[in-house]
């Protein structure tokens, strides 16, 4: 049920949207978002954009449509693509993927770190895993290297096998409690599914799923038939 597919992305021309021949245009290119002959660097791409704690954009990350090519636009790579995710807990996912990471995102796992490059983790990641003190980290690709730059930082890595993406969010709980069954990352959507805060009363009980609790009353009990009323309260 979480999609994703680039072939229904339609393409925006920037060239299309900015003055011929303007100061803008070698803005864009000192930028490098224009080739020097004035072309569009990320034409025909799915662009994401990552920023760094003052909210300036650090880097683009565009993935062209029709090849899967990919194309980086921020020289050396700085910053940290969703860097929040630092601030919910001391533990994260770590993908080597976009796409995974934007998945794993919309599955409800906000702990979710895009390494943004396969050489490695950056000094920014190691600099903002030393600030938060993370303590674990849930590798989902295979890198020696990261695994011995977590290692150095006394960071736990627990490497995780995860299936083909997309799947349910049970399907990726459960990939990460085989990794570590004391995992503390969940998923927001499987949480507010789970029902909580079960209260009994003499005429029946009231129970909470998501943010919706329900109150449900006996009204009638026979032999042969029960009637109750619900109440949703938001």
């Amino acid at each position: 049920i979480y999609t994703l597919s680039l072939h229904d992305v339609l393409p925006i021309s920037l060239l299309a949207t900015i003055p011929q021949e303007s100061e803008l245009q070698e803005h864009l290119k000192a930028l490098g978002l224009l080739d020097a002959e004035g072309r569009e660097v990320l034409d025909g791409c799915v662009v994401f954009p990552w920023f760094n704690e003052q909210g300036d954009c650090a880097g683009l990350y565009g993935l062209r449509v029709e090849t899967g090519e990919v194309v980086l636009v921020s020289g050396p790579v700085s910053g940290v693509w969703n860097w929040q995710a630092l601030k919910r807990g001391r533990a994260v996912i770590l993908t080597a993927s976009i796409l995974d990471a934007l998945f794993l995102s919309q599955a409800g796992f906000k702990e979710v770190l895009w390494t943004q490059d396969d050489e490695g983790l950056s000094q920014d990641h190691l600099r903002l895993f030393q600030l938060h003190a993370l303590k674990e980290a849930y590798v989902t690709f295979s890198s020696p290297y990261v695994l011995a730059q977590l290692k150095e930082e006394e960071v736990t890595a627990y490497p995780v096998k995860l299936p083909p993406l997309p799947v349910e969010p049970q399907v990726i709980e459960w990939a990460l409690k085989q990794a570590n069954n004391q995992t503390p990352i969940r998923s927001e959507e499987v949480k507010k599914r789970e029902p909580s805060g079960l209260e009994k009363s003499d005429t029946g009980f009231s129970i909470q799923y998501g943010d919706r609790r329900y109150e449900i009353k006996g009204v009638e009990k026979s032999k042969t038939k029960l009637r109750v009323t619900v109440k949703a309260c938001a």
